[in-house]
């Protein structure tokens, strides 16, 4: 199974932003990592060289030190929601949800849920404030 696109995808070219930011959803930039298992809503921004983790225990071998193959692991599932952004340079561990309308500080390390309309930044990311969904500004 492949990552999920809700609607028609974009990648923005890597010489600079999107040439049409009104038609076009969800918005990609280059070198960003969008593995298996991971499901992007409409109207959702994803920075330079975002990287999404399907694995929360990632080894090369098994316990008995064989190589590992598809069938020695599980998927785990990321959702990002409609209207969420993702900073550049940052980390989506697996199994979490990105709320509708939330913003993702560049460089921040998304370890569980983020909750809509929120900005969350830093290593675990934190909510730093809430976002007024009908304006998009600060509370």
């Amino acid at each position: 199974m492949l990552s999920t696109l809700s609607s028609a995808k974009y990648f923005s070219p890597s010489f600079g932003g999107r040439t049409d930011p009104y038609t076009v959803s969800p918005v990609f930039n280059p070198n960003s990592f969008i593995c298996e298992g991971v499901t992007i809503e409409d109207q959702v921004f994803i920075g330079h060289n975002v990287a999404f983790v399907n694995d929360s225990y990632p080894r090369a071998t098994t316990p008995d030190g064989e190589l590992q193959t598809g069938d020695d692991w599980v998927v785990e599932k990321i959702l990002v929601k409609k209207g969420a952004s993702i900073g550049s340079g940052a980390t989506i561990l697996s199994n979490v949800t990105i709320g509708e309308r939330a913003i993702v500080g560049a460089g921040s390390v998304v370890t569980r849920d983020v909750p809509p309309d929120v900005i969350v930044v830093g290593n675990p990311a934190r909510v730093l404030r809430s976002i007024d969904a009908t304006t998009g500004s600060s509370k």
